[in-house]
């Protein structure tokens, strides 16, 4: 009897025996998604995560479910102006030198490329961990410095609500340009079980073209971020930000 995902996982080894698409992704480099962002759009990004439930697998904090597949899919293609859909850029622009990363990030883009919409453009996925990229492996420290100042942009003097399983998160020395800063609280495991709850206490906390959505809950952040761009809000799926030692805030207030 077919258990659930047997058909995306199927999906996903058909896939893998086809020949590479003709067009490869294209993916604008981080500082220029970082600028969309700072102008007032919103993100949802593609990653290890994202492509396992894509093609029916379970990950460590989140199960596969059906309809988060679904929803993942869905936004993927996703062709509305101001919505960024970001994947990793391709592995020649990628810093590592681990055959095993190589070989596995040439199979999600390939798994993507197969995906995507007709003449679909994406913005990068490492918009926040810039360092991976080559361009930034060759920069000096205070470059570094200067990029992540510049993602403090996006929330300096605006109100923040942000959802993630850790309520120290708004505390972070990174956000205290912020204006004000709440939390939505989300499980640290299976976030997307409590998808509806998570949203509608998201809208009851913000504005409209006001609060800027912080969103830090695996897959479901990348559904959620577009959900609530669609209702006026500015969401970004930021992924592991938060809890960056890189940024100069969160490292200098490191013991």
């Amino acid at each position: 009897m077919p258990t659930p995902g047997s058909a995306l996982r199927l999906l996903g080894r058909i896939i893998d025996r086809l020949p590479p698409p003709a067009t490869r992704l294209s993916v604008e480099d981080p500082s220029t998604t970082l600028q969309r962002l700072i102008d007032g759009a919103s993100i949802g990004r593609y990653g290890d995560g994202e492509q396992a439930i894509l093609f029916g697998h379970d990950i460590h904090f989140q199960r596969y479910e059906k309809t988060l597949a679904k929803r993942l899919r869905q936004v993927f293609r996703s062709a509305v102006d101001g919505f960024l859909v970001a994947v990793v850029p391709p592995v020649e622009e990628l810093k590592t030198a681990d055959p095993h990363k190589i070989a596995r990030w040439r199979l999600y883009e390939k798994r993507f490329a197969y995906l995507r919409r007709r003449r679909q453009r994406f913005s990068s996925a490492l918009v926040f961990r810039f360092r991976g990229t080559k361009k930034f492996t060759e920069a000096n420290p205070a470059e570094i410095t200067a990029q992540y100042l510049r993602i403090s942009r996006i929330w300096q003097g605006r109100e923040i609500v942000f959802v993630s399983h850790d309520p120290g998160v708004p505390d972070r020395p990174m956000f205290a340009s912020a204006a004000k800063r709440q939390r939505v609280a989300c499980p640290p495991t299976n976030a997307f079980s409590e998808y509806q709850r998570i949203h509608d206490q998201v809208l009851n906390a913000s504005q409209p073209g006001n609060t800027l959505v912080l969103l830090s809950a695996g897959p479901m952040a990348t559904v959620l971020a577009h959900d609530l761009f669609l209702r006026g809000r500015q969401a970004i799926d930021a992924g592991h930000l938060p809890f960056s030692l890189h940024h100069p805030a969160n490292r200098a207030a490191s013991p």
